[in-house]
C-alpha cells in the first residue's frame, strides 16, 4: 500500500517544471481573470501542480532545521498540505509584471505556511504566532529582535519551552514536575468549580498568614486567584524560576488542605 507521502512525491515528479515564458503567460491569465471563476481556478491549479516539487524541497529543508522533525515523521503529510496552501496563495497573488521568478515568490509563502503551522501545532499548548516568532528568534540568536519586546521575551521563552514540552495529557511536564492531566484536573484548582464566587482577598491573606507563607508568595497566589493562569502571573511578575513555581504550588496545596478542599 502506498502511503500519502509517497503519493505526494509521485505527483510532484509527474508534472514537469514550466518554462519561464509559460509561467509568465499563466500568471497573466490568473491576474486578468475573475477570482473564483472557472478560468481562474483552472490556471491556479495548473501553476500549482507544476510546482509541487517546491513544497517538497522547502519542507525537506524545514525539517533539517527543526529539532524533533524528520522526513519519516508521521506528520510529514500535514506539513506538505500546509506548504501547498502557501503555494496556492502564491499562485493566486503572483504578478509576472514585477519581474521576479515564480519560484522565488512562492518560496516566501511556502516557508510562511510551514512556520505558522509549526508554531501552532508544536505542542498541545498554543503559543500565539507573533509571540512564537519572537521566542524562536530569541532562542536562535540569544537576544530579542528589537527593544520593544526586550522586557518580556526572555520570560516568554521560558514559558514557551515549558509549553512546547507538553505533547500529551498523560505526559510529564519537566517544568511543572507533574503529570499534565493532574495539573488540569478540578482537584488541582485553587478556586473550586463548585463555587460561584472566589474567596475574598482579605480571607485569602488571613489564611496564608496563618500558614506561614512568605509575603512574596502570598502576592503571587492572590494574583493567580484573580487571573487564573500561573504562567501569566509568574511572567508578569518576572518570577519564572522553578523554585518560585514550586513555592507557589506548595502554597496552593497548603490552602487546599487547610480549607478542606473548599478552595480547590
Amino acid at each position: 500500500m502506498i502511503d500519502s507521502v509517497t503519493q505526494w512525491l509521485n505527483a510532484a515528479g509527474r508534472y514537469p517544471v514550466l518554462s519561464a515564458d509559460e509561467t509568465i503567460r499563466i500568471g497573466k491569465v490568473i491576474q486578468s481573470s475573475e477570482p473564483g471563476s472557472p478560468q481562474h481556478i483552472k490556471y491556479v491549479n495548473k501553476l500549482c501542480v507544476h510546482n509541487l516539487r517546491l513544497v517538497t524541497r522547502f519542507a525537506r529543508s524545514y525539517f533539517r532545521n527543526k529539532k524533533g522533525l524528520s522526513w519519516s515523521d508521521s506528520r510529514v503529510s500535514d506539513y506538505l498540505q500546509q506548504g501547498y496552501f502557501g503555494l496556492r496563495r502564491a499562485a493566486e497573488k503572483f504578478d509576472p509584471e514585477r519581474g521576479y521568478a515564480f519560484s522565488t515568490y512562492a518560496a516566501a509563502w511556502i516557508r510562511q505556511a510551514l512556520g505558522r503551522y509549526h508554531a501552532e501545532n508544536i505542542s498541545m499548548v498554543r503559543v500565539p504566532e507573533s509571540s512564537a516568532r519572537e521566542i524562536f528568534y530569541y532562542d536562535k540568536h540569544g537576544k530579542p529582535r528589537n527593544e520593544k519586546v526586550s522586557s518580556w521575551v526572555a520570560y516568554a521563552a521560558h514559558a514557551a519551552r515549558a509549553a512546547y514540552s507538553i505533547t500529551s495529557y498523560d505526559g510529564m511536564s519537566v517544568d511543572l514536575g507533574t503529570n499534565v492531566s493532574e495539573v488540569l484536573s478540578d482537584e488541582n484548582r485553587l478556586i473550586s468549580s463548585k463555587e460561584s464566587e472566589p474567596r475574598s482577598f482579605v480571607d485569602t491573606v488571613g489564611i496564608m498568614s496563618s500558614l506561614g507563607i512568605e509575603p512574596q508568595i502570598q502576592d503571587l497566589v492572590n494574583a493567580y486567584i484573580k487571573r487564573g493562569n500561573l504562567d501569566t502571573v509568574l511572567m508578569k511578575n518576572k518570577c519564572c524560576s522553578s523554585e518560585t513555581r514550586r513555592k507557589v504550588r506548595g502554597a496552593i496545596k497548603l490552602i487546599q488542605e487547610h480549607c478542606g478542599a473548599a478552595v480547590g
